[in-house]
């Protein structure tokens, strides 16, 4: 066992002028893992495994959630244990987690007692429901009391509105598997009739009928507009929550990156992809236009 002496960003004087401190200890072992339904583990190595990796022995605010939660009590003295969660239960083990044939994200967080969204944060997942491949590795982080299945997943919204024309660019959208047309439609944020003015895929009278992957389509560009594309490094999320902080469309930035899926960097470090920002109009009336 590997005792890791940890602080809590920088040492704080108090009133007593002490530091706040923690130590946080943890087992160092590295093993083949899968769930069992009683919660205990047996060593196995084939698909549907999950192999629990330990960090290094550095800890960081750019912790999960629950992670720095855990060492701030145990810094200031407070109880782990609250009516909604017994933070000391939790598994706060990150490790690698290989995938069955046909299994989906949410068989994958089902096994592992995690969140659908946390996983595909945890993995920079361009979108949390495409399609996995058989044996393909998936990064878990650790357990939180409050595991998210539903906030970055591309649903339609209540209340929402659609237009007839994107910001800004790019002007075609390379298919991938799962999708449809009503589907690039809702990542582009655009109406199915208007994605089907200028998109031509076989089936073409069923929208929510899947299309093949590979297929460049056209997508109904708003005139006069703008975006601003630069690279960028994608350290932690979805498209999903990139589109939101950068004013585009989950769908957008997949038009500009089509090879991209997902990656196993380390925490901390991300792939290099194309953010299109600040997409925006440049009249007060624009016209949907396609090359």
């Amino acid at each position: 066992m590997t005792c890791i002496s940890c602080l809590i960003g920088q040492p704080k004087q108090g009133a007593d002028n002490r530091s706040i401190r923690a130590d946080l200890c943890v087992i160092s072992r590295i093993t083949v893992l899968t769930k069992r339904s009683s919660r205990e583990y047996k060593d196995v190595v084939s698909p549907g495994t999950m192999d629990f990796i330990p960090h290094p022995p550095t800890i960081s605010f750019n912790l999960h959630t629950s992670t720095a939660m855990l060492l701030l009590l145990l810094a200031l003295g407070l109880p782990l244990v609250h009516a909604w969660c017994d933070i000391t239960a939790l598994n706060l083990t990150s490790g690698v987690y290989y995938t069955s044939e046909n299994e989906t994200i949410f068989e994958v967080a089902e096994a592992v007692n995690r969140g659908v969204c946390d996983i595909a944060r945890y993995n920079r997942m361009a979108d949390a429901i495409l399609p996995l491949l058989t044996g393909e590795e998936i990064l878990i982080p650790p357990e939180v009391c409050d595991p998210d299945n539903r906030s970055c997943l591309i649903v339609p919204e209540p209340n929402a509105t659609y237009a007839d024309c994107i910001m800004g660019g790019p002007h075609t959208y390379t298919t991938l598997k799962g999708d449809s047309i009503a589907y690039i439609a809702l990542k582009l944020n655009l109406t199915v009739e208007a994605l089907l003015t200028t998109a031509w895929v076989p089936n073409m009278g069923d929208p929510d009928a899947p299309v093949e992957v590979g297929q460049v389509i056209k997508i109904p560009q708003c005139y006069p507009s703008q975006c601003i594309v630069q690279p960028g490094e994608f350290y932690y999320g979805t498209y999903k929550d990139l589109a939101a902080m950068l004013g585009t469309t989950p769908g957008q930035l997949m038009a500009f990156n089509p090879t991209y899926n997902h990656t196993t960097a380390s925490q901390g470090q991300g792939p290099w992809i194309s953010f299109s920002m600040d997409c925006m109009p440049l009249s007060d009336n624009v016209t949907a236009v396609s090359l």
